[in-house]
């Protein structure tokens, strides 16, 4: 009630600034909506206004309307020349005070062309929001740089939007819808990214928002087929691995757009892959004939199928009114999933998925005020796991992990439902934007998740150092002790079985399991899951050069009883030049709110470990290994089940948002600026066992139950960052965009997480596991001789923090992988001290310890340097098209080139060579934090690409790829 009497004032207080400017106004000002003779908007076109010998200009934004204001009284020239279409030359008259409205309607020339945007000249500085120089935008020869490869370029994508403000990371639509799979590279004809950081359109800030935007269809039959092929023989091996295995990777599809008629046209994509990858195993085992350590390294083949089709229908309802049906088919499947670093062959399973998605677009231009646009986007997924649970796993913690893979025969089906209506009104020096977001999603969800039963050994912090094999029956009263691992603890059980010792005794000599885990029940549940999130937007264009945003987004959803999330936004964007339409500097600003519903993952595990759809049974110490005990077993023997529940109070995540950049136009067509960013997040999830013992006893808050795992919104977040970023174009063939980021992240919990100590979150107060300190990257394009391209897409980071862990369950939480971490040592001759290459530290911190911070180490940092050298050639010459050059000129002095690359050719042939990391870094990765580890603080594994995807592929260090493009 508090926050909407404030919204109020300042509501008040909005008005009066309204009515204030406008009674001072002695200038007028200019407004309109650009479309084609489809009634679809057009963005990126330039309107110049001319008259009284000054020059004006503006671009139009994403919804085709544009502004040019600061007009003194009389009579002005609107021209321009937007490529296939006729040239506008109109005559207006500017009075002062008003706002002149100049809706304009651009016919298709003679000849047209289907084109795409390559920028020659620097990005142009102004005072619209959704112009934010940290902004990039990608079209044409920019897209070569990414890769082709779907899941790398969403893994590009996501490297490319730099570090997000908050803990989530980026956010991708393809063509405003949230959710869907990323099309491949050939269908996509735009991409933006940290576009309009505060607008309150968007549920997430802009900064780590991606959007997606595929191909229409053209009026001139147009296609592409394509071929990339990768080998293992052209690629550096992976030095993880003790040879060099066998590696595969083949992409092949195609595109085909054209008209339907007079009024309706379309664009098909079709796509296939074929990879055969390598999942490299890097384990220390226990030799079952000698019972001692040895390392294990093996690649294992596991081949990965995928099929995407999308068609594409653009269809003119009427004059003002357009309709785009989009559908979009993908399906993959991949064979011995499951395998890698830690998990030996045993632990297979197949992965698969299948999905179906409809969506369609409907814009009306109402007026020459006003553009409606309607979203409507229907999606069923179903994704499936068949694996084995004959045999129970045993995790011996970083060291292996043996067994069935404990997935069964599992599936999920979501039906995705989402709409969208929005408005935009150009009134006067307001755009206002106002519209709804509603989403359901349905769910149905069959696990048998761990019905097989785990066996986990952490090590132990106290244990007897010495074990005579001759005299395995040990006093524990005249022992030494100390600590050791969790292999050791396995050795030590395997070893003491053999001799036939009771189980206590083994749990004497520091042998035996730490946990043991089993599933049983019901394998399905079903609900739902309805949100939706109104808002209201007014970009004000006070003066010619200060544009005030103002903006309110509500959001709601069902499963939690919050219903307080008003998420206010205010942007500011001002020049110190008021007389220079081309800024020059440009100062901004924004503060707002930014909520993160609770996902459907959180409300799905509470469902179905309430204790009555399935049980699950947690036993601390079992004295039963390797022996499996049924379900009924446990009940009878009186272990308690582990329930997983949503606190009462429960509440939706917000981050408070704040930042201020500075801008700056430079000589040779480049553009600089520097942000700072700041983000304050409460009310983060996290998943607490409310009942762990009290702290130095045996007793539970709730006496007779097993652990109750609630999520609760305790978690804390604070983030500080510098980005400095660039954008030039300094010739007509050079293309660059790079940025520099300094980041400082701290948090209490990660990706809702479980607390160290359930009783002191502020234990857990340290370093982000998102946080990379020191973030470069530069992404472009660059024409070289002999008509060769070059795309290159560098990224190069600090190293990843990771956590000291014991790993071993000290305070009863019973997590699976427990998360209690040891103390600086005091005293170098205590028995539970472990001397480490990172200090030594106390195993069985005391009373007044210091704990060692969580993330407290770092990894190696990524060094990624991928790099495209591509030359086309053109084949003919089209038909009529003679008098039109291969390029054109946008009023902006932007550069426009043919689809195909190949200027007005019938038929283009691209070759390209893609090479991934090609200076052949070794980038670590897979860090083990748990000290009780053989393994501790070393890498397990390759990290490689930007992050995931193939371009990760442990297979290789090092890749090349060959692609041929044949286009018509």
């Amino acid at each position: 009630m508090l926050l909407l009497r404030r919204f109020g004032w300042w509501l008040l207080v909005y008005a009066s600034m309204v009515s204030i400017a406008a009674a001072q106004s002695a200038t007028g000002s200019l407004r309109g909506i650009l479309t084609d003779n489809s009634g679809a908007v057009i963005p990126g076109a330039t309107v110049n206004v001319v008259g009284h010998g000054m020059r004006r200009s503006a671009g139009t934004q994403v919804d085709g309307s544009f502004t040019v204001s600061g007009l003194a009284p009389g009579d002005y020239t609107i021209r321009l020349s937007f490529p296939g279409f006729n040239p506008v030359n109109r005559e207006v008259t500017v009075a002062a005070g008003s706002t002149v409205q100049a809706p304009i309607q651009l016919t298709l020339s003679s000849e047209r062309q289907v084109l795409t945007v390559a920028a020659e000249s620097g990005q142009r500085l102004t005072v619209e929001p959704e112009s934010n120089a940290t902004a990039l935008v990608l079209r044409g020869q920019d897209l070569e740089a990414l890769p082709d490869d779907p899941d790398d370029l969403q893994s590009a994508l996501v490297a490319l939007a730099g570090p997000a403000a908050g803990p989530n990371g980026a956010e991708i639509f393809v063509d405003g819808f949230s959710g869907g799979a990323m099309p491949p590279k050939d269908a996509i004809r735009e991409i933006r990214i940290n576009q309009n950081p505060f607008s309150a359109e968007y549920d997430k800030l802009g900064m780590g928002r991606i959007e997606v935007f595929t191909k229409p269809g053209s009026d001139k039959l147009r296609g592409a087929l394509y071929l990339n092929a990768g080998n293992g023989i052209f690629n550096a091996r992976n030095p993880y691995s003790s040879n060099k295995p066998d590696y595969s990777n083949y992409m092949f599809g195609g595109s085909l757009s054209g008209p339907l008629g007079k009024r309706a046209s379309f664009f098909l994509n079709v796509d296939q892959r074929y990879i055969d990858n390598n999942e490299v195993i890097h384990a220390t085992l226990v030799n079952p004939s000698t019972l001692q350590p040895e390392p294990y390294q093996r690649s294992v083949l596991s081949p990965f199928r995928n099929t995407f089709v999308n068609p594409r229908v653009d269809y003119q309802l009427t004059p003002n009114n357009t309709l785009v049906a989009r559908y979009q088919y993908t399906t993959t499947n991949q064979n011995d999933a499951g395998i890698g670093q830690f998990n030996l062959p045993s632990r297979a399973y197949t992965l698969g998925s299948l999905e179906h998605n409809w969506q369609l677009t409907e814009t009306a231009v109402l007026n020459a005020e006003m553009v409606n646009e309607t979203r409507f986007q229907y999606s069923r997924t179903s994704t499936f796991q068949d694996g084995s649970n004959a045999m129970p796993a045993v995790v011996v913690a970083s060291a292996f992990t043996e067994g069935s893979s404990q997935v069964g025969n599992s599936y999920n089906h979501l039906d995705h439902s989402e709409a969208t209506n929005s408005t935009s009104i150009v009134h006067g020096t307001h755009t206002i934007r106002f519209g709804v977001r509603a989403r359901l999603e349905n769910i149905a969800s069959s696990s048998s998740q761990n019905f097989g039963g785990t066996f986990s050994f952490f090590g132990a912090a106290l244990a007897p150092v010495l074990l005579d094999p001759n005299n395995p029956v040990i006093d524990s009263s005249n022992v030494t002790l100390g600590s050791i691992t969790s292999l050791q603890q396995y050795e030590r059980t395997l070893l003491l079985q053999q001799y036939n010792i009771d189980p206590a005794t083994i749990r004497l000599a520091g042998g035996g399991a730490s946990l043991f885990t089993l599933s049983t029940g019901n394998p399905l549940t079903r609900f739902s899951q309805f949100d939706v999130a109104p808002f209201f937007q007014d970009d004000w264009r006070m003066r010619p050069n200060l544009t005030l945003s103002l903006g309110m987004r509500y959001e709601t959803q069902t499963n939690i009883g919050d219903r307080r999330d008003w998420a206010p936004r205010i942007g500011l964007a001002w020049s110190p030049k008021t007389a220079d339409v081309r800024h020059r500097t440009v100062i901004r600003a924004g503060v707002g709110m930014f909520y993160d519903r609770v996902g459907e993952n959180t409300v799905l595990e509470s469902l179905r470990f309430n204790g009555v759809t399935q049980q699950q049974y947690t036993v601390r110490n079992p004295d039963f290994f390797p022996n499996l005990p049924t379900p009924l077993q446990l009940a009878s023997e009186g272990q308690l089940e582990t329930v997983y529940r949503l606190d009462r109070d429960l509440r939706a995540p917000y981050l408070l948002e704040s930042a201020a950049s500075v801008e700056r136009q430079l000589p040779a067509s480049t553009t600089v600026s520097v942000t700072y960013v700041n983000v304050h997040g409460m009310h983060l999830l996290q998943n607490v066992n409310i009942n762990t013992p009290f702290p130095g006893t045996t007793i539970n808050p709730y006496p007779g139950q097993g652990p109750i795992f609630q999520y609760e919104s305790g978690g804390i977040f604070n983030q500080n960052m510098m980005l400095v970023t660039f954008n030039t174009r300094p010739t007509r063939g050079v293309t660059l965009f790079g940025s520099y980021s300094l980041t400082k992240m701290m948090s209490d919990v990660d990706n809702g997480g479980s607390p160290s100590d359930p009783y002191d979150f502020r234990l857990d107060y340290g370093r982000s596991t998102l946080e990379r300190r020191h973030r470069f990257q530069l992404v472009g394009s660059v024409a070289a001789p002999l008509g060769l391209r070059l795309n290159p897409f560098v990224i190069v980071t600090s190293g990843a923090p990771y956590d000291m862990v014991i790993g071993e369950d000290l305070n009863g939480d019973s997590l699976s992988v427990p998360l209690e971490r040891p103390a600086f040592a005091t005293n170098l001759n205590s028995k539970t001290v472990r001397a480490t290459q990172f200090g030594a530290f106390d195993l069985n911190p005391q009373p007044g310890g210091t704990i060692v911070p969580r993330n407290y180490l770092t990894g190696t940092g990524l060094v990624s340097l991928n790099l495209r050298l591509a030359r086309t050639f053109g084949f003919g010459s089209r038909t009529g098209s003679a008098g039109i050059s291969p390029t054109a000129r946008l009023g902006d002095g932007s550069l426009l080139s043919a689809l195909d690359g190949g200027g007005d050719s019938r038929v283009t042939l691209t070759f390209s060579v893609i090479a991934v990391n090609i200076i052949n870094h070794t980038n670590h990765g897979g860090y083990v934090g748990q000290i009780l580890s053989p393994l501790f603080g070393e890498s397990t594994m390759l990290n490689g690409g930007f992050g995931g995807g193939v371009l990760s592929a442990p297979a290789n260090n090092r890749r090349l790829e060959f692609q041929t493009r044949v286009a018509f």
